[in-house]
């Protein structure tokens, strides 16, 4: 069999059919290609045939809900119609790591491959090092302080460690902020929150 790869393509919208008490089944998506033109992909009449999401943490739960399925109160908020499954956890127990940065000068390059483990604190965090010469994330990491109007000149023969909390206990949620699957929905990762994030 052939297998059809659509690139520059944005899904807006998954396709469910309900009937009577069964649970609700995806047949197919609404999406939209380069030219920004809608369209309809169907499954095929085959029992093995399916469609996968895979849209990331925040992506996947996002288009759940702009398709109907997520808490109810939220979708109704928003003039999602119809809804398809009111489910109270889509877009719950949204985590993430915080992490903490240390730059150190250095008068000489710093000879560091890529991110590489340098030590593991007593609290179960990992400390990891990488030089901004040798790193092959040197552009994520200049568009990090871009982004936050930090200065990363002179910078090149600098050291960076950075540590991240280690499976955090502190949970949050998302939340649409309107029906346009382009828009980035509110996300609120309620950092430390839990006391035993501070502790670690």
């Amino acid at each position: 069999d052939m297998i059809v790869v659509y690139v520059n393509a944005t899904v807006h919208k998954i396709l469910f059919t309900t009937e009577g008490d069964q649970r609700p089944k995806a047949h197919g998506v609404i999406y939209q290609d380069a030219d920004r033109v809608l369209h309809k992909a169907e499954l095929a009449e085959n029992v093995m045939s399916e469609v996968i999401l895979s849209a990331g943490a925040i992506g996947s739960p996002q288009l759940l809900m702009l398709s109907g399925v997520g808490p109810r109160a939220d979708l109704d908020a928003h003039g999602v119609n119809p809804v398809v499954l009111d489910h109270p956890m889509v877009g719950k127990g949204m985590g993430d790591n915080p992490m903490n940065k240390v730059i150190i000068p250095s008068p000489l390059p710093v000879e560091l491959a890529p991110p590489s483990t340098v030590g593991i604190t007593e609290f179960g965090s990992f400390i990891e090092g990488a030089a901004l010469d040798a790193a092959p994330s040197v552009q994520s990491i200049a568009q990090f302080f871009k982004f936050r109007n930090l200065r990363l000149d002179g910078m090149s023969n600098d050291g960076l460690i950075l540590q991240k909390v280690d499976g955090p206990v502190s949970r949050g949620y998302l939340e649409l902020r309107n029906t346009n699957v382009d828009d980035n929905p509110y996300v609120t990762f309620n950092y430390y929150q839990e006391p035993e994030d501070l502790e670690k």
